[in-house]
């Protein structure tokens, strides 16, 4: 089953502001869904089977 992936204008502020380097190890994971230190809050839509990237930040900061 192969989702697209979405991502919401929160999550794309955080790639931008990121270095470089992290957001291409972001993007370059997430098909994975593992990213190190970085963690990624998403929504599933299985109907139309797609992932929407919600949230982007340091694993520590997440989850407050």
């Amino acid at each position: 089953m192969t989702f697209k992936v979405e991502y919401s204008n929160q999550s794309q502020k955080f790639l931008k502001k990121s270095n470089k380097l992290v957001t291409r190890r972001i993007i370059s994971k997430i098909d994975k869904l593992r990213i190190g230190d970085y963690r990624a809050l998403i929504d599933i839509d299985f109907e139309n089977k797609i992932l929407i990237i919600q949230v982007f930040d340091k694993r520590g900061k997440i989850y407050k």
